[in-house]
């Protein structure tokens, strides 16, 4: 899980993910259902590290890249597909919910068939 901390470092890797799945982790170390939600989120990396590209966004060191996902609430983690967030979860959910995301959305499925998979 690597950290990101400017708009421009977030514009870089989205930018230059092509079929990648991108996942962000918008968090604040004050939050406590974000240090609830962190373990899982470390397991989910390590497990799914070929499926997808996790990434993690202190919101109170990096208030534009929450402003630039429209965060309303934390936890919250973003999932983007070329290029387009494609759906986002707020507070702490179960380990399954971000599994199907990954399942349906992972690297080299297309952004239509992730649509389509999350819809179903």
């Amino acid at each position: 899980v690597a950290s990101i901390s400017t708009i421009s470092e977030l514009k870089t890797l989205i930018d230059s993910s092509k079929t990648d799945l991108l996942i962000f982790d918008l968090y604040a170390d004050w939050c406590g259902p974000c240090k609830v939600l962190a373990p899982t989120y470390a397991s989910l990396a390590d497990q799914h590290h070929t499926n997808a590209r996790f990434f993690r966004v202190n919101v109170d060191k990096s208030p534009d890249i929450a402003g630039a996902f429209g965060v309303r609430g934390i936890p919250y983690v973003v999932f983007v597909k070329e290029g387009k967030a494609v759906t986002a979860l707020t507070g702490v959910n179960p380990r399954e919910s971000y599994e199907k995301i990954i399942a349906a959305c992972g690297n080299g499925v297309s952004t239509i068939s992730c649509d389509q998979k999350l819809k179903s």
